[in-house]
């Protein structure tokens, strides 16, 4: 990670538009001295001053172009930093056994530092004793992790895709989490909710879950459908405990703004808290 950002930094350094300028003008001074020896190579004394500026042009060039070079470089040198202790600071407070995959990456489903600290402070302060999390992944061992730390309590993973939902479960073995985290294969399924037609993890997969105290909103992905996500509170809300926390990941994203403003309109316990996460988080709280 810490060497892709180093060469992003430098091509962006290379390529910044601040550069054109200086650039332009010590190109411009090399051409009208090329044109000043041309045309009066003859007459010494303006050949020579004219050199002499090419020169001073030179050195001007320069002494910009350093600055603007030092001042990008220390800038996307404190954004690394920066991103580095971002990425970090979950892990120094799960103290992970094994390596844990990569957390954010640009176009996968991954979830960010950000929203993995959200969680294990969720779960490290009200030491909830069943958490769901809908969409497993890394965000399973995160909350493994945090229960472990958090002295007990369970997270029951629903995924909608089997073999990803093999490998969740092998992740969480392998990193002896068994205990805090099992991973529940639930096919999406049609449903009629509120008189509309929708689809969601298969009810069997949760059919025997109660009084839940966290629930983590992550998934299904938007792709199953365009409101793929709401169904989660109203199969699941009178299975919420009070208090409970409802944590829901891409809170930027159109279609999951829309279902926590429906949450909110139908579900009038429901006090709601937008948090400025990388993709966007919302806090919802039952009690």
């Amino acid at each position: 990670m810490g060497a892709s950002l180093v060469v992003e930094g430098s091509v962006a350094v290379i390529m910044n538009r601040k550069l054109i300028k200086p650039i332009s003008v010590a190109i411009a001074v090399m051409v009208v001295v090329a044109c000043v020896g041309q045309w009066i190579w003859v007459d010494r004394p303006i050949l020579l001053t004219a050199i002499g500026l090419a020169v001073v042009g030179q050195q001007v060039t320069l002494l910009l172009l350093n600055r603007v070079v030092r001042g990008d470089i220390e800038g996307h040198t404190a954004r690394i930093v920066n991103v580095i202790d971002a990425y970090q600071r979950p892990l120094r407070r799960i103290r992970p056994r094994l390596p844990l995959p990569p957390l954010r990456v640009p176009g996968d489903w991954t979830i960010t530092p950000d929203v993995a600290e959200i969680l294990i402070d969720e779960i490290c302060d009200s030491k909830p004793q069943c958490v769901v999390e809908l969409g497993s992944g890394v965000s399973s061992l995160i909350i493994g992790y945090a229960l472990e730390q958090s002295g007990g309590g369970h997270c029951y993973s629903l995924e909608h895709d089997a073999a990803y939902a093999r490998a969740s479960s092998e992740l969480i073995a392998r990193h002896g989490l068994a205990d805090y985290v099992t991973v529940i294969h639930g096919a999406i399924s049609d449903y009629e909710i509120n008189g509309r037609p929708g689809c969601w993890y298969e009810r069997i997969a949760w059919d025997s879950i109660d009084d839940i105290d966290l629930l983590f909103v992550d998934g299904p992905p938007a792709s199953i459908a365009s409101a793929a996500r709401y169904p989660a509170l109203p199969l699941l809300f009178d299975r919420l405990n009070s208090p409970c926390v409802v944590i829901m990941d891409d809170g930027e994203r159109e279609s999951d703004v829309l279902t926590v403003v429906r949450w909110c309109q139908e579900f009038a316990a429901l006090a709601c808290e937008y948090i400025a996460t990388q993709k966007g988080a919302f806090r919802l709280r039952k009690g």
